[in-house]
C-alpha cells in the first residue's frame, strides 16, 4: 500500500469516464440520457486524483463479445503512476464470494434492501442510469433473447454474470419492473421484441453481480486498508444498510474544493483528455496538495474513540476547511468505515453546463454532427433523440423533437454566416467541434445561394451554430480576443426564439 488515503474505485467508474473520453460507440446513444451517471463518475475520479495518495482498481474491465478492450484502459494510461492495479483473490473468481457464508448473508441482506430502493425515485435514478448503460454494452441481440421458449440467455458480456438462482429470486419484483421499463424493447435492427423473461433475467443477474462485486471490493479494502470510492448505487446501498441496522459508524466529515469544477473553470480547452491532464496537474497545487498530505496521515484517518485522536482529527479537519474557505463549489465527503461517500455542494445546473462544454455528447439537446451531411442541405434538420422527465426524475416518455422553429430573417443569417466565414478560425475548438462549425458555415453558405432556401434547413443550421458557439468559455471572450462573438451569439438566440 502506497500511503494511507489510497482510494479503491469501482471499475464501472473508470470505465464510464473512459466512455466519455474516447466517445465510446457502444454507449453513444445513452450517454446524454444517463448524463448524471457520467458526470458523477467524472467528479468521483477528479476527487481521487487530487486528494488520494493513489488510485487503485481492477484493470480487468468487463468486456463485450465485440469489444474486449474497454475504455477504462485509456483512463489508466492517463493516470500514470497515480494508479496502482489490484487483483481479486483467486477464490473470488466466478462469484466465489457467494459460496462463503459470511458474505453470502451480507449479499442477501443487500438484495433485500432493493425493496427500499424501488420505493424511492431519488434512490432509483442511479440504478436506472446504471442498467441503461449496462444494456447498451452487454444486453446484445442473441436469438435466445427474443425466443419465448428460451430459458438460457446469451447476453453480450464476455465475462459471464454471477449466478445464484436462490438469491436472484429474492430480488424485489418492483425493483426489477422499474428497471426493465427503461430497457430497449427490441435488439438493434431486430424485428422481434425482447421477451419479458429475458429482460427480467438481465436485471436480476446484473443486480446480483453488482452487489457481489461491491462485497469483493469491501474485502479488498479491509485487507489492504484502502478507502472505498463506490459507484453511486453502491453508496446508496451502504446508506440503506446502515439505516436499517441502525449502525452508528464513526466518521470524519470532510469539506474540500471540488476538483472537477476547478478544472473546468480554469481551462478553455475543449479537448476531452486534456481535462483529465488538468486535474492531474492540480495534485501539485494549493490547496489540493496540502489537503492530500493531511488525508495521508494514518493517525488522523483511523477512526478510534480516543479523546486525543478526536481532538487532533478535528484540528486537521478544521485546517482543511480553512483551506477551502470562500469556495462556493465544494465536495462534502463522509469518511466512514473505509468508505468515502462524497456529495457535490453547489449548483448542479452550472456544473452540467460546464461539463457539456467539454463533453457535448452529455447534453440531451446536442445534435450529433454525424447526423448532418452538408452536401445535401435537406439533411440539415436531423431530429434529436430526447426525453421528457417527470416530477420524480423518471423518464416518462421518449420522442423525436426538432430543435428550433423555422427561421425567416435571411439578412441576419447572411450577416452571421459572413462573420463566421471571416473570423470563425479565431475560435479555439476541439477537432470535432471545429469540423462541425466549418461544415455548418459552408452548408449555410451554399444554402443561402438558393433562390428560396428551405426554412427548416436554415433553422437547423442556426441551431447547430448556437449549440457550438454559446458554450465557448467566457474566460476566452473576456481576454478581448473574441469580443465580437457575444453579440453574434445573441443574434443566434433571437433567431431561435
Amino acid at each position: 500500500m502506497s500511503g494511507y488515503f489510497t482510494l479503491a474505485y469501482d471499475g464501472i467508474i473508470l470505465n464510464s469516464v473512459g466512455e466519455v473520453l474516447v466517445e465510446d460507440p457502444k454507449t453513444d446513444t445513452v450517454r446524454a440520457r444517463c448524463r448524471s451517471h457520467y458526470i458523477r463518475a467524472l467528479e468521483d475520479l477528479a476527487f481521487g486524483i487530487v486528494y488520494g495518495t493513489k488510485i487503485t482498481s481492477t484493470s480487468n474491465f468487463r468486456g463485450s463479445e465485440d469489444q474486449r478492450m474497454q475504455p477504462g484502459d485509456e483512463v489508466i494510461k492517463l493516470l500514470g503512476n497515480v494508479f496502482e492495479p489490484h487483483r481479486f483473490p483467486v477464490e473470488f473468481h466466478g462469484g466465489g464470494l457467494l459460496r462463503q457464508e459470511r458474505y453470502r448473508s451480507a449479499i442477501k441482506n443487500d438484495v433485500k434492501n432493493l425493496v427500499e430502493i424501488s420505493n424511492s425515485s431519488l434512490w432509483l435514478r442511479p440504478f436506472r442510469d446504471w442498467i441503461v448503460r449496462e444494456a447498451a454494452k452487454y444486453l446484445g441481440s442473441d436469438e435466445s433473447l427474443v425466443d419465448p421458449e428460451a430459458t438460457n440467455y446469451g447476453f453480450d458480456a464476455a465475462q459471464p454474470y454471477y449466478r445464484d438462482e436462490g438469491i436472484e429470486n429474492l430480488i424485489d419484483k418492483n425493483f426489477v419492473d422499474s428497471l426493465r421499463q427503461h430497457l430497449p424493447k427490441s435488439p438493434p435492427k431486430g424485428r422481434r421484441p425482447y421477451t419479458e423473461r429475458a429482460l427480467d433475467a438481465f436485471v436480476r443477474r446484473n443486480a446480483l453481480t453488482y452487489i457481489t462485486i461491491m462485497w469483493e471490493y469491501h474485502h479488498i479494502c479491509q485487507v489492504e486498508r484502502y478507502w472505498r470510492m463506490p459507484h453511486a448505487g453502491r453508496a446508496i446501498l451502504r446508506e440503506v444498510s446502515a439505516t436499517r441496522t441502525q449502525a452508528q459508524s464513526r466518521l470524519r466529515n470532510l469539506v474540500a474544493r471540488h476538483a472537477l469544477s476547478s478544472a473546468l473553470q480554469g481551462s478553455a480547452s475543449y479537448n476531452r483528455q486534456e481535462l483529465i491532464e488538468a486535474v492531474l496537474n492540480f495534485r501539485g497545487t494549493s490547496p489540493f496538495k496540502e489537503v492530500r498530505a493531511i488525508l495521508a496521515d494514518e493517525d488522523l484517518m483511523i477512526l478510534e474513540p480516543l479523546p486525543a485522536k478526536e481532538e487532533a482529527a478535528n484540528k486537521w479537519l478544521a485546517q482543511i476547511s480553512n483551506l477551502t474557505h470562500g469556495d462556493d463549489v465544494v465536495d462534502s465527503a463522509r469518511l466512514t468505515a473505509n468508505y468515502t461517500l462524497r456529495e457535490f455542494q453547489g449548483r448542479q445546473d452550472e456544473l452540467e453546463r460546464q461539463v457539456v462544454r467539454v463533453f457535448p455528447d452529455l447534453d440531451p439537446t446536442h445534435t450529433r454532427t454525424a447526423n448532418i451531411t452538408m452536401g445535401d442541405t435537406r439533411n440539415f434538420n436531423a431530429p434529436i433523440a430526447s426525453y421528457v422527465e417527470g416530477n420524480a426524475g423518471e423518464i416518462t416518455a421518449h420522442q423525436e423533437v426538432a430543435t428550433y422553429q423555422t427561421v425567416n430573417d435571411l439578412s441576419v443569417i447572411r450577416e452571421i454566416v459572413a462573420e463566421l466565414s471571416k473570423r470563425g478560425g479565431e475560435i479555439h475548438l476541439a477537432n470535432d467541434e471545429r469540423k462541425a462549425l466549418d461544415e455548418t458555415v459552408a452548408g449555410l453558405t451554399r444554402l443561402l445561394r438558393e433562390e428560396k432556401p428551405e426554412a427548416s434547413a436554415l433553422s437547423a443550421g442556426i441551431a447547430t451554430l448556437r449549440r457550438i458557439l454559446e458554450h465557448v468559455p467566457s474566460v476566452v471572450i473576456a481576454h478581448g480576443v473574441l469580443n465580437w462573438l457575444p453579440p453574434l451569439v445573441e443574434k443566434l438566440k433571437a433567431l431561435c426564439s
